[in-house]
């Protein structure tokens, strides 16, 4: 009897797609795992900037005040990075300068096995009022 060419390449490839996704699936894994690596540096580093214009703005505001403490208003303002320094460009606040306020804060990756930077810093700006 004479067995049908497509039969006997049937058999022959039996197993060649668990070898693709074998393949395939680290490189998978790794975009997936890339991506969300780089998203969650990505919203450290936005909530570290709004915490540096939540500083500059309390900072405006509120220099004068006895126990004011300008890295607690920037922690509370970026709820996703351990702020462990703030710093104002300029002591006092005389009305029409512009007030920066850098902040920064050792980065939490998620996995640690893409290079990004160790420290997130932010700066933000306010102008002063009267």
């Amino acid at each position: 009897m004479f067995r049908s060419r497509t039969k006997i390449n049937i058999r022959q490839e039996h197993g060649g797609s668990a070898v693709e996704f074998a393949l395939i699936i680290p490189l998978l894994l790794g975009l997936n795992f890339g991506i969300l690596e780089y998203a969650w540096y990505f919203n450290q580093q936005i909530s570290a900037t709004q915490g540096a214009r939540a500083a500059a703005r309390a900072y405006v505001l509120h220099h004068n005040d006895p126990g004011f403490d300008l890295v607690a208003v920037a922690d509370a303002g970026a709820p996703t990075v351990d702020i462990t320094s703030a710093t104002a460009s300029q002591a006092g606040c005389p009305e029409g300068v512009t007030i920066s306020v850098v902040i920064a804060g050792p980065n939490a990756p998620l996995l640690g096995l893409f290079p990004l930077p160790a420290q997130i810093k932010a700066k933000g700006a306010m102008q002063c009022e009267a």
